[in-house]
């Protein structure tokens, strides 16, 4: 039996346009009917050329902005609008070069939509984008990060790098403007456009540079420069306050170690009343003590449980490993995942059974924390592999040891 394939032609209640279907394989022609008056195919959205064959590739906002005065050729609605520039003369300012010409439409902030956002070259058979180099993102929307973080990183966009995912500028929209985007005439919204463009690597702990390719070489304080007034140690102070006549409590503290590593501690349960001083203090020390990798190596912490229902915690950190300032512990009343904690960790209150502050305790006058520099001073880095090349006479991870002749 023959079939013979028919057309019928259709209404395109969108466009109001008839284009041709064919019955028996229920597809749409790719070209709308020819225009009676020029010849010329109308085509359906997506497709484009004098025969309607060619694919558009996707549209994405301009890294570079437009001439405003022509920017009729991506969107011909505004060819009518009037323009305003400042200065009105139009001519630059004596002071800074400045000349600026707005024009009331969409792309107020000059950057227009454009193929492959100006940043490739579409191919007409596929409707792709072939991005050039350092771009990337349907329409080349986006930068690359540099040798995609040597695997040693994120990309991530400008947005979840300064504002983070889910957050928002202080000042989203208004006329507060940072000073290096300050331009006359601009909306606040207007220099937030790079947001989702550009991206940047963060590293993971131990590796640096713009790629991540290079590594970090362990700190510690500096053999030769040791003296009296050289010797001062971090110690950080937790003023605590029981809630709800709570006399027991577990918490977690985090730790952030040189290299950016963050760590955080298994439930440490303190109790005023079952447990004496010492061993509330060391149910503290072994817990930072246990965190992997040797972020504290050794560490010295007093209790003092002198009020029931407000105790102190001193952490004081003493290892070579942890030489100078230290980052603030954080502390966590509660866990985010209590059934998942080791041991079983949850509270009566919704804040905590004991709440806490963490502030660093001052030198005395004169005092000076022990350096914490890079191989100590006394070796030279290898970023290839995160190892110190001590000077002779000198050894250890950081370098920070005297050999001792005799």
């Amino acid at each position: 039996m023959l079939f013979r394939s028919t057309a019928t032609t259709v209404v395109n209640a969108a466009l109001e346009t008839a284009y041709l279907r064919d019955l028996m394989t229920e597809t749409t022609s790719r070209s709308f009917e020819k225009d009676p008056t020029t010849g010329l195919f109308r085509c359906e959205p997506g497709f484009t050329g004098s025969d309607c064959t060619q694919l558009k590739c996707p549209f994405s906002m301009s890294f570079a902005t437009s001439n405003i005065e022509e920017d009729f050729v991506f969107t011909p609605s505004t060819a009518s609008h009037i323009i305003t520039k400042w200065p009105a003369n139009g001519q630059e300012t004596t002071n800074g070069k400045q000349l600026q010409c707005q024009k009331d439409t969409t792309f107020d902030n000059q950057h227009v939509y454009r193929e492959c956002g100006g940043r490739g070259l579409c191919d007409r058979s596929t409707g792709e984008c072939k991005c050039f180099p350092s771009f990337t993102g349907e329409g080349c929307r986006r930068t690359t990060c540099p040798n995609d973080c040597s695997g040693h990183g994120q990309c991530r966009t400008d947005a979840n790098s300064f504002y983070y995912i889910g957050q928002t500028p202080k000042v989203p929209y208004g006329t507060q403007i940072p000073t290096y985007s300050k331009a006359r005439g601009a909306s606040t919204e207007g220099i937030y456009w790079p947001l989702l463009k550009y991206q940047q690597c963060h590293c993971d702990a131990g590796y640096e540079g713009d790629d991540c390719s290079l590594r970090q070489c362990p700190r510690g304080d500096d053999p030769e420069t040791e003296c009296n007034t050289d010797r001062g140690e971090d110690i950080q102070k937790l003023t605590c306050k029981f809630q709800g006549g709570a006399k027991k409590a577990f918490f977690q503290l985090r730790f952030i170690d040189q290299f950016g590593g963050e760590y955080d501690t298994r439930p440490i349960k303190v109790d005023v009343d079952a447990m004496t001083a010492a061993e509330n203090a060391n149910s503290i020390q072994d817990a930072l003590e246990a965190l992997p990798n040797f972020a504290i190596p050794q560490v010295e912490v007093d209790f003092d449980d002198t009020s029931k229902t407000d105790p102190k915690i001193d952490v004081k950190f003493t290892d070579g490993h942890n030489t100078g300032k230290q980052q603030l512990l954080m502390y966590k009343a509660k866990s985010a995942c209590t059934s998942g904690s080791q041991p079983l960790f949850r509270t009566a209150g919704a804040n905590g059974d004991l709440t806490c502050t963490v502030a660093r305790i001052a030198l005395p006058d004169g005092d000076k924390y022990r350096e914490s520099k890079t191989c100590s001073n006394r070796g030279i880095c290898d970023q290839s592999t995160g190892r110190c090349n001590c000077f002779d006479g000198f050894f250890g991870l950081a370098c920070d040891h005297v050999n001792t002749y005799i």
